[in-house]
Order: structure tokens, then sequence, then C-alpha cells
């Protein structure tokens, strides 16, 4: 399990967005690493994970999310 560390108090807006980055960098590695770990390519894993955050920045969290028919399930 990777171990994503909180954000620090008292940065400013450019220094939050790129310590978040630092701090969800171990873990997009890990996702890609098994995705090639089961066979997938590295670009079709990368453009993969950019989908899904690119979904979840334009949608709240889901309680669920059926993997059928691609929807988020809110309770």
């Amino acid at each position: 399990m990777i171990e994503i560390n909180h954000p620090t108090i008292g940065i400013d807006r450019k220094g939050r967005e790129a310590e978040c980055e630092r701090a969800l960098n171990a873990a997009f590695y890990a996702l890609i690493r098994e995705a090639t770990e089961a066979g997938w390519d590295v670009p079709e894993a990368a453009q993969a994970i950019a989908k899904i955050a690119q979904r979840c920045a334009q949608q709240p969290p889901a309680d669920e999310f059926d993997w059928v028919t691609g929807e988020h399930i809110h309770h």
C-alpha cells in the first residue's frame, strides 16, 4: 500500500499544487507498475489514469463505481 503524505499548512496555491503532485507521484507510478505487470503498455495505462483523474476532477467522489456501465453511484 502506498502512503500519501498530508498537505502542509501555510503554502501558497502554486506550492500546494506542487506538493500534491509530489505526494501522489509514488501512487501513480505504483498504478503504472501494476498495470504493466498485468500486461498493459505504459502509454495505455497512463492515458487511462489521466482519464480517470479528469473524471474525478469533474464529479464529486462516488460511493461506488459500476464497472459495467461506467456510472458513479452516489448514495
